[in-house]
C-alpha cells in the first residue's frame, strides 16, 4: 500500500524534511533509528509531500521533523521543548511531553493520504 504524507504549516523551505514511520511505541516520535522506515530530503516547498510505498496493512504512526539547519537532529530549547518544526499523524498536541504512539496511530487498510501540520 501507499501512504502519502502531506506536510502543512512549515514556516519556510530551508533545511531538510525528515519523515519516520513507526509500527509501535518503541522510539516514537524521536527515535528515528528505531522507526520502520525513514525519509530525509531537501525541502522543496514549505508544504511538501512524501510518498511511502509498500507499507503493509497495520497500525502506524508518522513523525515529521523540519530540520531547518540540516544537522540531522531535533534542536531543543534549554528546557527540552523543540526549536524546530514537528508534527505527527492525527495531530496530537500535548503541552508538556511528546505525543504518544496511541495518540498518533492510524490503521492502514488501503492507500491513504494523511496531512501532518507542523508546530514550532
Amino acid at each position: 500500500m501507499t501512504l502519502t504524507v502531506v506536510t502543512r504549516d512549515m514556516r519556510n523551505a530551508r533545511g531538510r524534511l525528515r519523515v519516520a514511520l513507526f509500527d509501535s511505541t518503541g522510539g516514537f516520535p524521536g527515535g528515528w533509528e528505531r522507526s520502520t522506515r525513514q525519509y530525509e530530503g531537501a525541502m522543496r516547498t514549505p508544504d511538501d509531500t512524501v510518498v511511502l510505498r509498500g507499507v503493509p496493512t497495520g497500525r502506524w504512526a508518522v513523525a515529521v521533523h523540519h530540520d531547518e539547519n540540516a544537522n540531522g537532529a531535533m534542536d531543543e530549547r534549554f528546557w527540552g521543548a523543540p526549536k524546530e518544526g514537528w508534527g505527527a499523524t492525527r495531530d496530537p498536541r500535548p503541552r508538556v511531553r511528546p505525543p504518544r504512539f496511541a495518540e498518533a496511530a492510524i490503521t492502514l487498510t488501503r492507500d491513504t493520504t494523511v496531512v501532518v501540520r507542523l508546530t514550532y
